[in-house]
């Protein structure tokens, strides 16, 4: 039952506590994002991050022990979102057809761009960009579409990695202004090599 208070809805103190809590970890992630652009990760401190969010010390060890807590944090809340725009894979219509799902991939990229091209400058990105390559891995190789046999297929699971590395670097190199082909040059590129070798090792593999 809905309680008022001055003719207004009551907010709860659990309620009004959780709010709270959400609206300081976005302080914190923020703050610390904004850092990004004047420090290194490692240089970046709780008091700079207190400091640029505009909060006290107390609420900051309410929600992170450390600074690279909250990178880590920024890294996981990306790779989740990435994990969304896979909802609905299918490895066998992908294959037919990858265009729509590299062209979100590449809106998801432009939407988010100043943190990404952030994380790809950081020391050791090459971890954040391996947890990309292992989900997608897995969601290929869990994915009901494929069959049995090219599950436990090493050659398969070499083929997927070596493709997904491919697409993931050339993203990445995009994202960091290493190359000066278009958006769009890159999704057509990796739609036509996708969609015309990936039929031909299936089936050069059901024939093994």
């Amino acid at each position: 039952m809905i309680k008022f208070e001055n003719g207004l809805p009551k907010i709860s103190h659990k309620k009004a506590e959780y709010k709270s809590a959400v609206r300081s970890r976005k302080l914190i992630r923020n703050a610390f994002a904004d850092l990004l652009e004047e420090k290194k990760p490692e240089e970046i401190t709780v008091t700079d991050i207190v400091k640029k969010a505009d909060i006290n010390r107390t609420t900051f060890y309410a929600h992170f022990k450390t600074p690279k807590d909250v990178l880590n944090q920024l890294a996981e809340e990306l790779l989740e979102e990435i994990n969304l725009l896979f909802t609905d894979f299918d490895f066998s219509e992908f294959v037919k057809n990858p265009k729509p799902l590299l062209e979100s991939f590449c809106d998801y990229l432009k939407e988010n761009d100043g943190l990404h091209k952030k994380l790809v400058f950081l020391n050791g990105v090459d971890s954040f960009l391996l947890k990309i390559k292992e989900m997608i891995l897995k969601l290929v190789i869990e994915d009901d579409s494929v069959p049995e046999n090219l599950k436990d297929s090493e050659k398969f699971r070499a083929s997927v990695d070596f493709f997904i590395n491919a697409i993931v670097y050339s993203y990445r190199d995009k994202i960091a202004g290493f190359t000066d082909s278009s958006t769009e040059t890159l999704v057509e590129i990796s739609s036509f090599f996708i969609s015309q070798n990936f039929p031909l090792i299936i089936n050069c593999q059901k024939q093994v």
